[in-house]
């Protein structure tokens, strides 16, 4: 930086001085241009003189010249010798010409002096503009640097209003990377806070399972059921790193979506077939409406990540419904998007809670919920695949009838682009 600095120094230096050599070149030559001409007026008066001496100051003689008649160039200047004047030497016309020499030189020289002052006061005028500029441009850089934000006081113009523009724009991005670190922060932070919340009931559980287990005077059909116990908690542990494995590598951009053109349909029945046995067990029936065209569409997904996306919505809604109901699963085509709709007829969720559900770790408060084990990331991390594909997950559901035992469920909609 500083050989720069340096380097732009002994540019201006030179360039100065440059400036001042030509100027000094242009002065000579418009001093010599003068001075020929006064040379040359020097030596018509004298040649007039030597042809009026030699006519013996015939009056007719400087009426020819007057009338612009050839003056005869002298070739010697004998003729005026006769009266004591010179060509070169001291006369009346040369000490004139002399004079007017002297006052061109001088006159030349005060003002290439004065151009040289000018051009002195300009360069400083421009080095304390730009001092005050670089303080500047220092002072923001300065206050980028102490995490604040800048607020212009001065106006530049041309290439120094350039600067400052980027300058500003690089105090902004600067304070957004700010805003964005805290907000990584924080989430570090509430990340840390679920984990340990999550971790606590079971780990308590299991420590609590334990304790029993050692205690001697236990029935073998207890010691039966406590193990039961541990074995569900170890369970709920396993599922639990399983997710925040699934998450740490979604955030930290381990997994990468590979979308490549293939049968939605296809990944579709794939996840039925995945969740099919725990609809089973709860005599639940999963019905599917689809058109022949889209059971052939050919649509840009992952289809492993995509099925995972189906999977948790298809968990959740046999989680949450009762025995013997239904799952309907519909698809339809949109202009420019896929529209697929996975209706149950389970607890239903509360409109106030619609873009909860969706964060990592959160759950509902009824009781219904708090029954059904589970994470609280499988939604979430539903979300974050299908916007990995450039769609959208939202969910809506109707009120719960006052007639008891009536549940209206849910519905969650996926929307994939074609595109």
């Amino acid at each position: 930086m500083s050989g720069q600095k340096n380097a732009a120094f002994f540019r201006k230096k030179y360039f100065s001085v440059f400036i001042g050599i030509l100027l000094f070149t242009v002065f000579l030559c418009f001093d010599a241009v003068l001075i020929r001409l006064e040379r040359r007026d020097y030596r018509e008066k004298m040649e007039i003189l030597v042809q009026m001496t030699e006519a013996k100051g015939s009056i007719d003689t400087a009426a020819e010249l007057l009338k612009e008649n050839e003056i005869r160039e002298i070739e010697t200047d004998n003729s005026i010798e006769d009266y004591g004047y010179s060509l070169n030497g001291k006369n009346y016309y040369r000490g004139i010409y002399q004079r007017n020499v002297l006052i061109i030189l001088i006159g030349s020289s005060i003002l290439y002096v004065l151009f040289l002052l000018l051009l002195f006061l300009n360069n400083n005028r421009k080095r304390r503009e730009q001092k005050e500029i670089f303080l500047e441009l220092e002072e923001i850089v300065d206050t980028f640097r102490k995490g604040r934000q800048y607020e212009a006081e001065i106006i530049l113009q041309g290439e120094a209003a350039n600067v400052l523009m980027e300058l500003e724009a690089l105090g902004d991005t600067i304070a957004l990377w700010k805003e964005e670190s805290e907000r990584e922060r924080e989430g570090v932070k509430s990340l840390v806070t679920d984990i340990s919340h999550q971790l606590k009931t079971p780990v308590a559980a299991l420590k609590t399972c334990i304790e029993i287990l050692q205690q001697n005077h236990l029935q073998p059909k207890e010691q039966e059921e406590f193990l039961k116990r541990c074995d569900q908690q170890l369970k709920g542990l396993e599922n639990l790193f399983s997710a925040l494995l699934q998450i740490s590598r979604m955030e930290a951009g381990m997994i990468e979506i590979k979308k490549e053109d293939s049968d939605i349909f296809q990944t579709l029945i794939e996840a039925v077939n995945r969740v099919h046995v725990k609809a089973d067990e709860k005599q639940i029936e999963i019905e599917m409406e689809a058109e022949e065209e889209l059971q052939n569409l050919k649509l840009a997904h992952d289809k492993k990540w995509m099925g995972e996306a189906l999977i948790n919505l298809l968990e959740n809604a046999i989680k949450y419904s009762p025995e013997g109901k239904h799952i309907f699963i519909r698809m339809a085509k949109r202009v420019t998007f896929l529209r697929i709709e996975i209706e149950d007829e389970g607890i239903g969720i509360a409109k106030k809670e619609y873009h909860l559900i969706f964060k990592r770790f959160y759950r509902g408060h009824t009781k219904e919920v708090k029954q059904e084990e589970g994470s609280g990331v499988g939604l979430y991390l539903t979300r974050e695949i299908v916007s990995r594909h450039g769609g959208t997950v939202t969910v809506h559901s109707k009120e719960r009838t006052q007639e008891k035992g009536i549940c209206n469920g849910s519905v969650f909609v996926v929307q994939l682009p074609y595109q």
